[in-house]
């Protein structure tokens, strides 16, 4: 596909393609390849930064530059693309110099052409084995026959040739060939544009997903070898991603092989690192980067295997705040949706008042104090008794994983309390979670009765993130007579939720249920939100 940017002249509706066929045929007829050619409308790229295209170098550049990328994003914005078809942009540029006249990385769908005249159809061919074929320059030291700059009539010098050399040949009908060099050389080719499907990015996750469910240490991705993608908005069971990313390596190539051959590309699926990244381009906020190392197989005389190398083998890119979803996801962990504390979120009874005693507000009726909360705290929930409780009950035994409701800041933390030993009139060890809601405003909210507590103060949380270890502190505890504050078919989290930060008398706490993912009826019971 051919596309002008900006005011390029080349190529317009009125140029012939069959002109442009015939060449590439006749350059392409050795190697028995046949081309097909269209001719797109122009796109506008405002602000363009020409020094971004310049190429100075006989070497390839390893990236796109910034601005190049911005021409692709933008085509990409307003066009359908193909994974299958080679995008070259033409652009006009003020003062080329002796800058090289076109520019498309090794195995890349996009390329650039700049201030193209009628005659320069050998330009095209050349730049279209690099990213087609993955065909290096003559005079590259990655080149399987290595001569000088401008010594060759062959097409990938820059001595105006077209010849196309045997090994060439093999190499543009050799498929593989275009996968294997982006592993091995990324300082002459440039990392692969988008050629992983959503579908095949899918796949490699869930591969890597039962092969943990199977309690597997081997994993051969030999299949999504050398290979790059990225996606907006994937969905992956409750979570939507809002970018993932993936690139993968190669085996270690067979040295004792004349052929072009690689060792499988083998992972243990369970052994990973995470680390925070750059933005990808044209994206902000943070990431993380997750990192399988690549295990290559043992030599003699030791028993045959895997040993782990210092080669990362597949990296995945996503939203930090999705960082516990993304792990949970790959080693087949069940963890609850989002905003959600346990997988089965359950409100418990209260004595004589049933699950509607465990809801905020006005729920209970041992004792008369809702007249001291009128009009001082927000959605008061259900108003039919005359005690005020001042949180959600959810159900949990001792020691199960805690997760937030929001992402946010630890506000405050208390772990002074033993678990199982009754403190009257206490919520026990507590974490207090400051978070930003989408209007600006803060909001805090409390877990209480923990046994464990996995966070500090100042720490920055994430939804999905372990905090603590719910129990039976406070007075959730057993009394020195044995019997128990809160018997163990009732333990709970208990969870409040503050404007202000201020629980304990405070005039300013909310209903924490509005920030819980699984909603519940007037009656306490689970709404299905089928």
């Amino acid at each position: 596909m051919l596309v002008p940017v900006n005011n390029s002249p080349f190529p317009s509706q009125g140029t012939d393609r069959s002109v442009i066929v015939k060449r590439l045929n006749e350059i392409y007829g050795p190697a028995v390849v046949n081309w097909n050619v269209s001719i797109d409308t122009a796109i506008e790229v405002l602000n363009i930064n020409e020094a971004d295209f310049i190429v100075e170098s006989t070497a390839l550049l390893s990236k796109y530059t910034s601005d190049m990328n911005r021409v692709i994003r933008t085509y990409k914005r307003d066009r359908v693309t193909d994974d299958n078809t080679l995008y070259l942009f033409f652009m006009t540029l003020s003062n080329l110099g002796s800058s090289r006249k076109g520019f498309m990385p090794l195995a890349g769908n996009y390329g650039f052409i700049f201030n193209f005249e009628a005659q320069d159809l050998e330009l095209l061919a050349h730049e279209l084995a690099h990213g087609a074929f993955n065909l290096r320059h003559t005079f590259s030291d990655k080149s399987v026959y290595y001569f000088p700059v401008n010594q060759t009539a062959n097409l990938m010098d820059y001595a105006g040739g077209v010849e196309l050399w045997k090994y060439q040949w093999d190499l543009i009908h050799d498929p593989e060939s275009i996968l294997f060099a982006w592993g091995q050389d990324e300082e002459e080719g440039a990392m692969m544009d988008f050629n992983m499907s959503e579908e095949m990015i899918l796949d490699l996750l869930k591969s890597i997903r039962k092969a943990n469910a199977n309690s597997k240490d081997e994993l051969d991705l030999s299949f999504f070898q050398l290979s790059k993608g990225s996606k907006l908005d994937v969905e992956i069971e409750s979570v939507t991603f809002g970018y993932l990313g993936i690139s993968t390596n190669s085996g270690e190539k067979v040295l004792s092989s004349s052929e072009l051959s690689f060792h499988p590309l083998m992972i243990n699926p369970s052994d990973f690192s995470k680390v925070n990244c750059e933005a990808p381009n044209g994206l902000d906020g943070q990431f993380m980067k997750f990192t399988f190392k690549l295990y290559s197989p043992t030599l003699p005389p030791r028993n045959p295997g895997y040993n782990k190398t210092e080669f990362n083998a597949i990296e995945i890119t996503v939203n930090s705040e999705w960082e516990y979803y993304l792990e949970a996801y790959l080693l087949n962990q069940v963890i609850p949706k989002p905003g959600d504390q346990f997988v089965n979120m359950e409100i418990v009874p209260s004595g004589t008042h049933g699950r509607h005693g465990g809801l905020f507000g006005c729920t209970r009726t041992s004792k008369t104090n809702c007249s001291n909360y009128d009009n001082k705290y927000e959605n008061p929930g259900i108003q039919s008794g005359t005690q005020f409780h001042s949180g959600v009950d959810v159900r949990a035994s001792v020691n199960t994983p805690l997760r937030p409701a929001l992402a946010g800041i630890v506000f405050s933390v208390t772990e002074t309390f033993t678990p199982g030993v009754y403190v009257s009139e206490s919520l026990g060890n507590k974490i207090i979670i400051r978070s930003t809601l989408d209007d600006g405003r803060d909001v805090y909210i409390m877990y209480c009765h923990l046994n464990e507590v996995n966070v500090n103060v100042g720490d920055t949380i994430k939804v999905g993130q372990i905090i603590g270890l719910t129990g039976d502190t406070g007075n959730a505890g057993v009394r020195p007579d044995g019997t128990r504050g809160c018997s163990l078919e009732r333990l709970h989290v208990h969870i409040e939720a503050s404007r202000d930060g201020v629980f304990f008398g405070g005039t300013a706490r909310i209903d924490p249920s509005m920030f819980i993912t699984t909603k519940f009826d007037r009656n306490g019971n689970q709404i299905n939100d089928n």
